[in-house]
């Protein structure tokens, strides 16, 4: 029996809510820090909750500037709406192609 600090694949696969072949491809790319004994991988749970929150951040910080970049399109479409439909009525679209 290994102690909570220790887990195997299984309970690794079960602590990240993924597959046990998932946990072990990420283990032999290095991505999951662990180490073969005999034939079984072992990780310890500090390390593979440094992992979780290492994903998390990282999956965050990647939605977060998209999310603002979205936003910014958006306004910059409401922006560039209004501007046209006030010289529709003018016919003078000299504006549009300075880059405002």
């Amino acid at each position: 029996m290994l102690s909570p600090e220790i887990l195997d694949a299984a309970q690794t696969a079960a602590l990240l809510h993924a597959e046990a072949e998932t946990i072990l491809q990420l283990a032999r790319n290095g991505t999951l820090p662990g180490t073969r004994i005999g034939k079984a991988w072992i990780f310890l749970r500090e390390d593979v909750m440094a992992f979780l929150k290492e994903q998390m951040y990282e999956e965050a910080s990647r939605r977060i500037p998209a999310r603002h970049w979205h936003a910014d399109i958006v306004r910059n479409a409401k922006l560039e709406g209004a501007v046209i439909k006030s010289l529709d009525g003018r016919h003078d679209h000299s504006m549009l192609s300075t880059g405002f």
